[in-house]
């Protein structure tokens, strides 16, 4: 951690290096170390997307919910997009379903897919909250699988982690309750005073990872006439609004050694 303090330095990003006290000051942990950042941020992801949605609107998008895509059929000059309503014709069309969807098979083998778990706990007071030490501050862990920590605006506690690879059929079940089970046993063995808290939520993501992390953005030899944008591993708001930027690139032709970095040849 000490080595990402210094590369963060190097690369012009704000920080601040806290001791073992300071730590314990803020959050109420006990460990040898660790990086505060600030500006970040956290959002509510229904009100995120119908915001997203409404201002694509009023700039000439058209939107069309409940609509699954049958196939898509490549021309020459575009693609043909077949739903069960109607036939859409486009010049190009951007795939970003976080994964191969079994429309894409051949892309299949180049994801791994994991469940991620969060809980959500009751309402907390303030007495609770100075019996817990965490100040107002989202934690972020770096082990593997990693855990992470925020406040909501109701005042409860939003846990979440332990991300695994995905158990099919009746498995996933029980794959849930050990998910949730471990999560919350971590968290008190870190913060004790959350034994004494109820838990009034508990859920599970999915997400698809690459062999080395990063998304693919971008074409794909296989299919003329589309771009894509999936596999963000747990860094969906980052590299989300990466491959918005890049995917406008290159439709409008630019190319930069950066495009080549996220591109699915990147592995040859």
């Amino acid at each position: 951690m000490r080595g990402e303090y210094a590369r963060r330095c190097k690369a012009g990003f704000s920080g601040e290096w806290l001791t073992p006290g300071a730590l314990r000051r803020l959050t109420g942990i006990s460990g040898r170390g660790a990086i505060r950042t600030r500006g970040n941020a956290q959002l509510n992801p229904y009100k995120a997307c119908v915001g997203l949605l409404r201002s694509a609107e009023r700039s000439g998008a058209a939107i069309f919910e409940h609509s699954p895509v049958q196939r898509i059929d490549s021309a020459r000059q575009g693609v043909r997009v077949v739903t069960p309503g109607g036939t859409l014709t486009a010049r190009q069309v951007v795939i970003a379903t976080g994964y191969a969807t079994p429309i894409f098979q051949p892309l299949i083998g180049r994801f791994r897919l994991y469940r991620t778990y969060v809980l959500a706990t009751k309402r907390i007071t303030r007495q609770q909250h100075w019996e817990l030490g965490l100040d107002s501050v989202m934690l972020w862990e770096l082990a593997r699988p990693y855990h992470y920590a925020r406040w909501t605006p109701d005042q409860r506690l939003l846990l979440g982690g332990e991300d695994r690879p995905v158990v099919a059929g009746r498995g996933r079940t029980a794959a849930f309750r050990k998910g949730t089970r471990e999560l919350r046993e971590y968290f008190e063995a870190l913060l004790p005073a959350l034994s004494d808290l109820g838990i009034d939520y508990a859920w599970e993501g999915l997400f698809a990872m690459t062999p080395d992390g990063l998304p693919y953005i971008g074409p794909h030899q296989r299919y003329p006439n589309h771009l894509f944008a999936l596999g963000y591993g747990g860094n969906g708001m980052t590299f989300g609004f990466l491959a918005a930027r890049m995917l406008l690139e290159q439709w409008q032709g630019v190319h930069s050694a950066d495009h080549d970095l996220f591109a699915f040849g990147r592995h040859r």
